[in-house]
């Protein structure tokens, strides 16, 4: 996770052992920033979705948003 602020980095480890009911989010080995979702019993169950967030630096009090 070299080049994520502690703040990220703490917070995918969250995901990771705490994970949303309904949603399955990965990051992919080779670049931490994308994410493997696809909420079960739904159309994109199963599905691979690359998201990769874009953090500004006021995060978090700015949100974060998506770039598909």
């Amino acid at each position: 996770m070299a080049g994520l602020s502690l703040r990220i980095i703490k917070e995918t480890q969250h995901l990771m052992a705490e994970p949303v009911p309904g949603i399955k989010a990965e990051p992919y080995e080779s670049n931490t920033r994308y994410f493997h979702t696809g909420p079960q019993d739904s159309t994109f169950e199963g599905g691979t979705f690359k998201r990769e967030p874009f953090l500004p630096e006021e995060y978090p009090m700015k949100p974060l948003k998506y770039i598909s």
